[in-house]
């Protein structure tokens, strides 16, 4: 496999969520980290020779980053207004879009919308959104090459 650069990575985004499948790049984007995690369950016994034992219980993902203030921007004023109306955003971090890359497509909740303005530097926002309750489960989707 190639290497792949994370400036070759692209958010998408679509407003009206998953279910409407029209997913867009979100320029206005800077460094992103997309997670995922699985919480776990203890079914440690007696019979496991000492050791503890976990079973894999419920997925959570997360994509967060850096935005660009640019309230012009489709994208920006997007996640700007899922956050302040509480509403779900669809998004789909793909690896690399060129190449058939892959990603968590879900409907997320924006759960911290924060401005950052510093003296020397451009007015950046700080974002975190989480997946949410939706009609169209999450799903490991790629993009073909």
């Amino acid at each position: 496999m190639a290497t792949r650069l994370g400036m070759d990575a692209v958010l998408q985004y679509d407003a009206a969520g998953v279910a409407n499948d029209s997913f867009t790049a979100l320029t206005a984007a800077r460094d992103v980290t997309f997670s995922m995690t699985v919480a776990e369950a203890d079914v440690t016994d007696r019979g496991n020779g000492g050791w503890r034992a976990v079973v894999a219980t419920l997925k959570e993902a997360e994509v967060s980053g850096e935005l660009i203030w640019d309230d012009t921007n489709a994208g920006f004023t997007a996640l700007r207004d899922a956050f302040l109306n509480n509403t779900a955003i669809g998004l789909w971090p793909v690896d690399h879009p060129g190449t058939g890359g892959q990603g968590l497509k879900a409907d997320y909740m924006v759960t911290e919308f924060s401005r950052e303005e510093s003296l020397e530097d451009h007015i950046k926002v700080s974002f975190t959104a989480k997946v949410t309750r939706s009609a169209t489960a999450p799903v490991w989707a790629s993009i073909p090459a």
